[in-house]
């Protein structure tokens, strides 16, 4: 689950092509067409992990329903010939909609089955393979545009097809053992209902990520814009590639930095982020 987490940025390379396509036929702010999936990936994403916790619906379940609306709705730009920038923006949030399914699965199954030094590390393994996938699908998608010529924006769109290797994977996620156990618990109408309050601190830590990623990500998107500008189109992937394996490289060496640094490597990762900018 966690490969699929970046597959957003299939387009990204290419956001240079689609701005100068759509401002062409007047449009006024073709960005929304990168954008439009936070709009809906984010309360999808809240609702999801709230009926997990429920214990009702499997996670095999949005695993799968997520992938599959991913793909479908990822690629079926690609199959109309000239799509119209309202059939764009729609085919977006719903693609949003099944990666808000997707998000918290990965982080849910490894926090309900796993514990201690098993738990940190496979957090960590959880990034690298994040990434991982993100580079997949920024290459793939600035090969398709390179390929496509002055049409690439449209052929990128198939970069989604990858999202078939997230369904297959749907069908091996493990249940956690909570949920199994509480499975039977509630067919006896015996459940037990624990209430846990969340601190004042997660939520600040929530907030402060919020705006730390509505600053980071749109770089992203800049960069292939600008690198199209320059006429660079088929280094737009090479280029976001770096921004992945950084992200790749931190999650593979997790694990044993947390252990060192314990609740600190919020902040350390922060002032990494922030030395690279001023660079």
């Amino acid at each position: 689950m966690a490969l699929m987490g970046m597959a957003f940025s299939v387009i990204t390379p290419a956001m240079g092509s689609i701005l100068s396509h759509y401002m062409a036929l007047g449009v006024a702010n073709p960005t929304y067409i990168s954008t439009m999936y936070c709009i809906t990936m984010v309360p999808v994403t809240l609702i999801t992990g709230v009926i997990l916790n429920t214990g009702k619906v499997n996670y095999r379940f949005f695993a799968i329903l997520g992938n599959v609306m991913m793909l479908i709705f990822g690629c079926l730009p690609a199959l109309i010939p000239d799509p119209s920038y309202g059939f764009m923006l729609v085919c977006r949030a719903l693609m949003g909609v099944g990666l808000g399914f997707v998000t918290p699965l990965g982080n849910a199954v490894i926090l309900n089955c796993y514990e201690g030094k098993k738990q940190s590390m496979y957090m960590g393994l959880a990034t690298t393979f994040m990434n991982l996938g993100g580079i997949a699908f920024q290459n793939i998608g600035s090969v398709l545009n390179t390929m496509g010529g002055a049409n690439g924006y449209h052929l990128c769109f198939w970069g989604y097809a990858f999202c078939l290797v997230g369904v297959i994977g749907s069908f091996l996620i493990p249940e956690p053992k909570k949920f199994q156990a509480a499975a039977p618990a509630a067919a006896a109408g015996d459940a037990p209902k624990i209430k846990e309050k969340m601190g004042i601190i997660p939520i600040i830590l929530g907030v402060f990520l919020f705006i730390f990623n509505l600053m980071d990500f749109p770089i992203m998107m800049y960069a292939g814009t600008m690198l199209h500008v320059s006429g660079a189109e088929a280094l737009a992937g090479i280029c976001l590639t770096f921004f992945t394996i950084g992200g790749m490289i931190s999650g593979a060496i997790f694990g044993a930095t947390f252990k060192v640094i314990k609740r600190f490597i919020i902040g350390v990762g922060w002032i990494i982020c922030g030395l690279g900018v001023l660079i």
